[in-house]
């Protein structure tokens, strides 16, 4: 990509992000946090096999940019309602609930950036896959979560 195509795709991931964000607050009110949350969680794994799939195609930018901005704009919503969700009850430590959320998710990304690295920077397979694995974890997590 140059340097203008990138800028223009991460542009586009970034508004992506932002208005799921906006969209999640709306559906909590609308629907409830659990649902919303459901339904991003599903968009973004729907997301993630489908990059997984392109990885098996021709290799073409522009089928892999429509997948991976799933997985990116769902991460709004997705970050928008757990956290949402993670503070409820949290009145006298909202400052340390939050911080805590923050440090995990931090903490996973930086976790998950060298585990990418480690399989190769020729191909985006190895991130294909982690982003599916980590959702899936992350769809199990919500299930036994919710049924509590």
């Amino acid at each position: 990509m140059s340097v203008t195509t990138f800028g223009i795709v991460y542009a586009i991931n970034g508004a992506g992000i932002a208005l799921m964000s906006s969209l999640a607050g709306r559906w909590a009110v609308k629907f409830g946090e659990y649902r919303a949350l459901r339904w991003f969680i599903r968009a973004g794994f729907l997301g993630g096999i489908l990059l997984l799939v392109t990885a098996f195609l021709p290799k073409s930018l522009w089928l892999i940019l429509p997948p991976l901005f799933l997985v990116v704009a769902t991460v709004g919503g997705i970050i928008s309602l757990t956290t949402a969700l993670g503070m409820q009850g949290q009145q006298q430590n909202a400052g340390s609930a939050s911080a805590l959320l923050g440090l995990a998710r931090y903490a996973l990304g930086g976790l998950m950036s060298p585990i990418v690295g480690l399989f190769g920077q020729h191909t985006y397979m190895p991130m294909a896959i982690l982003i599916v694995a980590v959702q899936l974890v992350g769809f199990i997590i919500f299930s036994q979560v919710k049924k509590q």
